[in-house]
């Protein structure tokens, strides 16, 4: 039942990828500038980075699959650097067209900061699969998956506002270069998180989940922990040890020493008959 889960999860973005791909990327692969609109004067940079972002949304699937599944580790591995290097070139390229946006300085920040987290989130996935850190490596790499499907959210996030006639085209642009990626991205770590809470929670441990302080717990806790200390150190206790050899050094008379008078308190002085001197 997980299995098929997981297919169906993972079978989704292909297809909607596919959709995309052909619904308006493969319309590029032409030499007629109506085609492009005002993208003709950057049609190679726009070519590179459609090319290198669609074998990414292509292949991201398909290694999501393999490595959830850890089959054919080094047909995943030569996807994976097949990947990384999509987002690396379509990452760039999308910079440079953030750049030179007709769509004004606020759009054009939205793309350049898609395109940053886009790049770091890979990058991050890439250093912890090198560093063996498989869970991380996981983590990073959905991240990642999320930001390329920006691909597809962003065309439909401007064609749902265009049916529903909210904004010009400009107003519609400009939501779609920060809403298309951000908002997917913190439902996925919502839920990335989440899982974390849950799977930790007392209802499924059946016990009661041990917190980690704070830093300001943690300060109060080892500030108390010196005063103990300091004032055990100025109050020393006698141990057994110390004890006994304190008695065994004592001085022991089971008599009167000669030449010594013999100490009396003071109501046994009251009692001692006086002796008259002769």
């Amino acid at each position: 039942m997980h299995n098929r889960l997981t297919k169906a999860v993972l079978l989704t973005p292909t297809v909607a990828a596919l959709w995309f791909l052909n619904s308006y990327a493969f319309e590029y692969f032409s030499v007629d500038p109506d085609r492009y609109g005002i993208y003709w004067p950057r049609r190679e940079w726009l070519l590179v980075h459609i090319i290198a972002g669609g074998l990414a949304l292509l292949l991201g699937p398909l290694q999501l699959w393999l490595g959830l599944n850890r089959r054919e580790v080094l047909l995943h591995r030569i996807l994976g650097g097949a990947y990384v290097l999509g987002v690396l070139v379509s990452g760039s390229s999308a910079l440079y067209l953030a750049r030179h946006t007709d769509f004004g300085w606020i759009a054009g920040m939205g793309f350049t900061t898609m395109a940053v987290a886009w790049i770091v989130s890979t990058s991050f996935a890439t250093i912890a699969i090198l560093l063996h850190v498989a869970e991380q490596h996981r983590e990073w790499m959905i991240r990642s998956y999320v930001l390329t499907f920006g691909f597809v959210t962003f065309r439909v996030f401007t064609e749902v506002l265009q049916v529903a006639g909210v904004g010009t085209t400009l107003e519609q642009m400009t939501a779609a270069s920060w809403f298309s990626w951000s908002v997917p991205l913190l439902i996925t770590e919502l839920v990335i998180q989440g899982r974390k809470v849950l799977a930790h929670s007392p209802s499924r441990r059946g016990g009661v989940v041990r917190r980690s302080a704070n830093p300001i717990g943690r300060i109060l806790k080892e500030g108390a922990g010196v005063f103990s200390w300091a004032k055990t150190f100025r109050q020393p206790t006698v141990t057994g040890l110390h004890l006994s050899s304190l008695l065994s050094s004592a001085p022991r008379s089971s008599g009167r020493v000669d030449g010594a008078e013999p100490q009396y308190s003071h109501e046994a002085r009251e009692e001692r008959p006086s002796v008259p001197c002769p």
